[in-house]
């Protein structure tokens, strides 16, 4: 009986071993995938400040509350701005400033498992929709039934 090189055991074992990686960092991209690193917005920026702002939380179909800021419309429109991931409200605050100082409403919020907002993971658009779509119906409840109602999404915010 021969022995096996030692050569041959390395076309077996180098292998196995990049798989182990492969597999392993993969997870890991998962993971930093599914959990966001989480900023928080701390207090309404100056540039908010003068616009009447006001802090509200929306319910999530699926309970997750849902941090956001608040400017009342001033010309029967209203606007939702979403960040992008990995970001929070403040990503969108020019937007914000824009908007409400040509008197549009803006809901300017943070997404689940972002800033301030409940939650723990991002699940890539699946319970993002409901919670956009949750949003809309608080914007629309907030602003009034005959508020034209809009929305801008930067990024990730943006799908």
């Amino acid at each position: 009986m021969s022995s096996v090189p030692v050569w041959a055991w390395l076309g077996v074992v180098v292998p196995l071993v990049a798989l182990v990686v492969i597999v392993g960092e993969t997870a890991a991209m998962e993971q930093r995938s599914l959990r966001p690193p989480r900023t928080s917005p701390g207090s309404v920026p100056e540039a908010l400040q003068e616009l009447a702002v006001q802090e509200v939380s929306i319910d999530a179909p699926d309970g997750v509350s849902l941090s956001a800021w608040y400017v009342p419309p001033r010309n029967g429109a209203a606007v939702a701005l979403f960040h992008g991931y990995a970001g929070d409200r403040l990503q969108l605050t020019f937007e914000a400033v824009e908007l409400a100082r040509r008197g549009y409403g803006v809901l300017l919020g943070d997404a689940r498992a972002h800033g301030r907002s409940g939650g723990e993971v991002t699940t890539h658009g699946d319970r993002e929709r409901d919670d956009a779509r949750a949003v809309l119906d608080f914007l629309a409840d907030a602003a009034g039934s005959s508020t034209r109602l809009g929305v801008f999404g930067f990024s990730a915010g943006a799908t």
